[in-house]
């Protein structure tokens, strides 16, 4: 959508004749595009309101229930299970999230911290001298 909106701005822009404000539209549209992307922005969003429509739905099912049927445990039953799936697989998916996030964020601190001691020691290899070694 972003994307999109970018696009028509930059017609426009070129079109009154301020091409030079297009690459500006450009890179902060492709900058946008790019942040939401590695946020996970739109999986997020249609990951919540998959699990809205569906508290939704229970509660409409619920609200539609009389008294008596209300009062059956089996569907007590079916409204807390029903509602605790929803919640616990949308925490699920949040906290798996959170840790490929981090696994990702360990990886590439190692990798530069592997990269940072290969250096060092090329240097100290080469007979060079490392100031403020750690």
């Amino acid at each position: 959508m972003i994307l999109v909106a970018g696009s028509m701005v930059s017609v426009v822009i070129v079109t009154l004749g301020i091409a030079r404000w297009a690459a500006v539209v450009s890179i902060v549209t492709s900058s946008a595009t790019a942040w939401l992307e590695f946020n996970a922005t739109s999986s997020k969003i249609n990951r919540y309101s998959a699990a809205v429509d569906s508290l939704e739905s229970l509660a409409v099912w619920w609200r539609s229930l009389d008294t008596i049927d209300k009062s059956v445990i089996g569907n007590i039953d079916r409204l807390v299970l029903t509602c605790e799936n929803i919640v616990t697989s949308e925490k699920d998916a949040w906290a798996s999230t959170a840790a490929r996030t981090t696994a990702k964020a360990l990886n590439e601190a190692v990798a530069d911290h592997k990269k940072i001691a290969m250096c060092k020691f090329i240097i100290v290899f080469a007979g060079g001298r490392l100031v403020a070694a750690s």
